[in-house]
């Protein structure tokens, strides 16, 4: 008997051959920051950037106004977004839901 690949997802790409252009997810916010996140709401758009002298090259979500660290991005698409940053594309994150200190958004170009 002969087995199939399995993979069937019809259309799914490995996450390093998405452009950056069409790499978009739902991610959760890492490590939030208590103090900054009273302040957001639904809707609130983020910056999402490279940390600035950062050896590891972390992800970090910021407030556009303040520029005050919200929390970091860790995602099986993380690589892939690192990547996307450094060659110059940028993302933002929008704010989907908070409950209890949780801050889930949605990542994508802008």
């Amino acid at each position: 008997m002969s087995g199939s690949s399995g993979g069937g997802g019809g259309g799914i790409v490995d996450d390093d051959q998405v452009a950056c252009h069409l790499l978009k997810f739902e991610t959760r916010i890492t490590s939030p920051n208590a103090a900054v996140i009273g302040s957001l709401t639904v809707g609130k758009q983020l910056i999402v950037q490279v940390a600035a002298g950062s050896a590891a090259q972390e992800i970090q979500v910021l407030t556009p106004e303040g520029r005050q660290i919200v929390g970091g991005l860790l995602h099986n698409r993380a690589q892939r977004l690192r990547e996307c940053l450094l060659a110059q594309t940028r993302y933002k994150a929008t704010v989907r839901s908070i409950n209890n200190g949780q801050v889930y958004v949605f990542v994508e170009p802008t």
